[in-house]
């Protein structure tokens, strides 16, 4: 019988934290370190949308997400035609 959680979920195993957060159960996270994540997030999203909507930096903003939505599906289409071609 496993002793840990963590030994019966293979190579997912790996993501699990080698110490967990003492006092919380195995595999849950620290309620501190997913509201960090959460609020770099909204952080991020918040500068984004003042800087596109700021006048003086909008439309050097708007190229700039133009760009990287064009780059990110450019990324996309050359990871997906380079696993096709594999076999």
């Amino acid at each position: 019988m496993a002793t840990d959680d963590r030994d019966c979920l293979g190579p997912a195993r790996a993501a699990w934290p080698a110490h967990p957060v003492p006092g919380q159960p195995i595999g849950v996270l620290a309620m501190s370190a997913i509201t960090d994540a959460g609020r770099r997030g909204l952080e991020l999203i918040e500068r984004l949308l003042d800087a596109l909507t700021d006048p003086a930096r909008r439309e050097r903003s708007a190229a700039a997400v133009l760009l990287g939505y064009v780059a990110l599906w450019t990324l996309y289409a050359a990871m997906k035609l380079g696993h096709s071609h594999t076999h």
